[in-house]
């Protein structure tokens, strides 16, 4: 049985319901469908602890419209790279923070905050990437920011009108 294999099962045989949602993409890759967080905050630890995924390669985060995502790639002992995936709906941005397990994830996670706004629960506290007098509430990698509301000089982001205001202002 090939180890992308025995991952699978592993994992299926803790929690049977990801029957369909995890699958080999590929020679020593798995992927996990994204899961909403209370999912999430069981699988996780299986994977990081029983499962022996106890290497962090890289998180990153998507805007995946009223969604937003974390992926997180984690590697085992026999090098198979798995891709588990968080997601939250972006009326309510939190997960938690992976720091305590994976210490180097601080940095990601305050990426997360600032150029995605979601809040990351137990992020150790410190700056993001992002300038200290960058506008509150403005997060350049969501896909409804626009570059041509902020201003560079004024370090302002101007809102797009909301379809009633639009319009209002023209008359209608």
């Amino acid at each position: 049985m090939s180890v992308e294999k025995e991952v699978v099962n592993r994992i299926l045989e803790r929690f049977p319901v990801l029957e369909g949602h995890v699958r080999i993409t590929g020679r020593q890759r798995v992927r996990l469908d994204a899961l909403v967080r209370r999912d999430f905050d069981k699988v996780f630890p299986f994977l990081t602890e029983a499962a022996g995924f106890n290497r962090l390669l890289t998180l990153f985060g998507t805007d995946d419209g009223d969604w937003l995502g974390v992926t997180y790639a984690l590697v085992n002992a026999d090098e198979v790279v798995l891709l588990a995936r968080e997601r939250v709906l972006k009326s309510r941005p939190v997960v938690r923070s992976v720091c305590e397990r994976f210490p180097q994830a601080r940095w990601q996670e305050r990426e997360l905050q600032s150029l995605f706004g979601l809040q990351v629960e137990g992020l150790p506290a410190g700056s993001g990437p992002l300038p200290a007098d960058w506008p509150a509430g403005s997060y350049p990698l969501r896909k409804d920011w626009d570059v041509r509301r902020f201003n560079k000089s004024t370090m302002t982001y101007v809102e797009a009108p909301t379809a009633a205001a639009g319009k209002k202002e023209a008359g209608q």
